[in-house]
């Protein structure tokens, strides 16, 4: 037995020699340099460079010799590699280069390639820059370098995103505080609209929201969605900024795309302090979003008692209206405060009674209802309309006058997505 695993032992260690002696022999020529960079072996790179080796090959991972050096901190290799000719701009496979992966302490090191040309504003096939490269990895040290080098602070990858957006993403108020000494545009905007701002209060970063403010900075902008930093920070419920915002002259009034105000927001996810502080600013008690939700529908959908005792109190308008349209025959009708969405539109008030189901009179956001064939119904919600026409009620099982025009109803309610803000979810009442 143990013959056997002594040859079995012998087999395993040959076939593991084999295996290494193959691999090193398949090794490529930019593998072989590569891998003498990386041990910082100089009399190996010169034996390759003079075998004729192409100097500024990337390896397989899309490097150059060079950049690999960068990486590891490698004084000796960095100034062998440039000595035998080595490009201080040779780019990667994705268009990065050297000065990319400038270690953070390492200035010492960029000044070499520098001296050699190096291009601090060299731009990889999606946009970055060395500084944007360096502001998000939280270079301080060597965004100050970069900075006072002349790369451009207000550069912008294809994403839109300049080192200003970069930096507030991350937290870093010293780089903020350096990228603004250096020309950043405050209220620059990536792809979706997105300011620094917008950035700040997303991720409640108080300080860099009052250097920001301090700055000048744009405090309406709206991203694509129309979304304001003051409408961003009150769904986030970052309380204290929102005050912020609002005491440094944020316009509580500016709807977003789907209508949302900072009042219907602060209305469902903020306190009352700050749905009172925005009342006292002049926010519009009763504006609706775009499918007829007002501030008090929300706070009643989400119980917020104090709220909506608030708001009631600052003139919330509490009576509903059924509003109905008529399209090539077909009626469609919505839930309302105050005006309906159209001139033309039927407008009823929609009666408070113990016959009317709590789903729509306490928490209705937004009611469809359809009007359907006349019939009769055992217990269900129906609509009874005098035989002129002139009015109608709610009522339960049977309309109360035998003259009435009875049709059934189907009810939903409109409930907000939570954490998607324009998405919709129509369930139906139970």
């Amino acid at each position: 037995m143990n013959a056997i695993m002594k040859i079995i032992n012998a087999i395993s260690l040959f076939t593991f020699f084999l295996l290494a002696f193959t691999a090193q022999a398949q090794k490529t020529d930019d593998d072989l340099l590569s891998d003498a960079v990386s041990k910082g072996d100089t009399a190996k790179i010169n034996d390759l460079r003079a075998q004729g080796i192409n100097i500024n090959a990337p390896n397989y991972l899309g490097w150059t010799p060079l950049y690999r050096a960068m990486l590891n901190g490698s004084k000796d290799v960095i100034q062998n590699l440039l000595v035998v000719g080595a490009d201080a701009n040779a780019k990667n496979k994705d268009g990065s280069t050297p000065l990319f992966a400038i270690p953070e302490g390492k200035e010492n090191l960029a000044e070499i390639l520098l001296a050699k040309g190096a291009d601090v504003n060299a731009v990889s096939q999606t946009g970055w820059t060395p500084l944007l490269w360096a502001v998000y990895g939280g270079k301080e040290g060597i965004t100050q370098w970069l900075l006072v080098k002349g790369a451009g602070a207000n550069a912008k990858n294809n994403d839109g995103m300049t080192p200003l957006h970069m930096a507030v993403n991350i937290g870093s108020k010293p780089i903020v505080e350096a990228l603004l000494a250096h020309g950043a545009e405050l209220n620059a905007r990536n792809q979706e609209g997105w300011a620094p701002l917008h950035f700040a209060v997303e991720k409640g970063m108080t300080d860099i929201v009052g250097l920001l403010i301090a700055k000048g900075v744009d405090i309406n902008a709206q991203e694509k969605k129309g979304m304001t930093p003051l409408i961003l920070t009150l769904y986030r419920k970052h309380t204290g900024i929102a005050e912020s915002l609002i005491a440094n002259g944020a316009n509580v009034n500016i709807r977003s795309n789907s209508g949302e105000t900072a009042l219907w927001v602060a209305a469902s996810y903020g306190t009352i302090a700050v749905v009172e502080r925005l009342l006292n600013k002049g926010a519009d008690v009763n504006a609706e979003t775009n499918d007829g939700s007002s501030p008090l529908d929300i706070a009643q959908f989400h119980s917020k008692e104090d709220i909506t005792k608030l708001l009631k109190a600052n003139g919330a308008i509490v009576e509903k209206f059924r509003c109905t349209s008529s399209n090539n025959g077909s009626l469609r009708s919505s839930i309302r405060h105050g005006k309906c969405p159209s001139p033309n539109d039927e407008r009823e008030l929609i009666p408070e009674s113990p016959d009317f189901p709590k789903a729509v009179t306490s928490v209705d956001i937004r009611a469809v209802a359809e009007t359907t064939q006349t019939r009769k119904s055992n217990g269900a919600l129906i609509r009874c309309t005098s035989p002129d026409g002139k009015s109608s009620t709610i009522q339960r099982g049977k309309c109360a006058s035998a003259g009435d025009i009875q049709t059934s109803w189907h009810w939903f309610i409109w409930i907000p997505c939570i954490n998607c803000m324009n998405n919709i979810q129509y369930l139906p009442c139970i």
